[in-house]
């Protein structure tokens, strides 16, 4: 059992869905013709005071998609983290952490060889290499357990991270094929937090990126055929 790991994500983290559709300036106009003048007016106001509570409950620091095609030239990580919170649209996740570190080591984790390792294995495939994420996939995933880490090791992680954020990525598939020093170095450094030995690292990474190299390939293949 590996300490540093803890299996309820949910209780870790705190996570929502969003759909919102596109927001519309001339508000009034739109209810009008959906309500209708007389109870648009009255329907306004109501949408004007909760407006900053849907804003605040579909905003977050740290964001995932939740419909994602893994294998295309564009998709390059798997979250992202903003200083400020987003207000997420479309289908996407939005995670809370207690504080700015713990943001950061999360999203450190979500993008590693070994959380993606875990996502093939719980992902719902839609149509080749599009995937939907939902929220049994993360009950199900395993993250670090933030509280277990040691203070020097999270300030390692969090100066990889401070070094990471600034990494131009080539796409999940090119990374996994042909992995760049940037991501051995962020998957070592994470395996070595979670137990592996320094002589085992190597061997370990090659074995997963080749797994999530092959699955990529093969969903790809697999649209493409379609």
């Amino acid at each position: 059992m590996i300490p540093t790991v803890h299996n309820q994500f949910r209780k870790r983290f705190r996570y929502k869905a969003w759909c919102q559709s596109s927001l519309w300036k001339e508000e009034r106009r739109v209810f009008e013709s959906i309500l209708g003048p007389r109870k648009a007016v009255k329907a306004l106001p109501d949408f004007h005071s909760e407006w900053p509570n849907v804003i605040r409950n579909g905003s977050a620091k740290v964001i995932m998609p939740g419909r994602v095609n893994l294998a295309a030239p564009g998709t390059r990580l798997m979250a992202i983290r903003a200083s400020d919170p987003i207000f997420m649209c479309g289908f996407m996740w939005g995670f809370s952490a207690h504080n700015a570190e713990d943001e950061k080591l999360l999203t450190l984790w979500l993008n590693t060889a070994v959380f993606f390792f875990q996502l093939l294995s719980l992902q719902t495939v839609t149509e080749g290499s599009w995937v939907k994420l939902h929220s049994k996939h993360f009950a199900k995933a395993q993250v670090l357990d933030m509280e277990a880490l040691s203070r020097s090791v999270k300030d390692r992680l969090l100066e990889l991270y401070d070094e990471m954020k600034h990494v131009k990525w080539p796409s999940l598939l090119d990374q996994y094929s042909s992995p760049p020093k940037e991501r051995r170095r962020l998957d070592a450094e994470v395996l070595k937090v979670l137990g592996v030995s320094t002589a085992q690292v190597d061997g370990t990474l090659d074995a997963i990126y080749a797994a999530n190299a092959k699955t990529l390939r093969t969903m790809k293949a697999t649209m493409t055929s379609e």
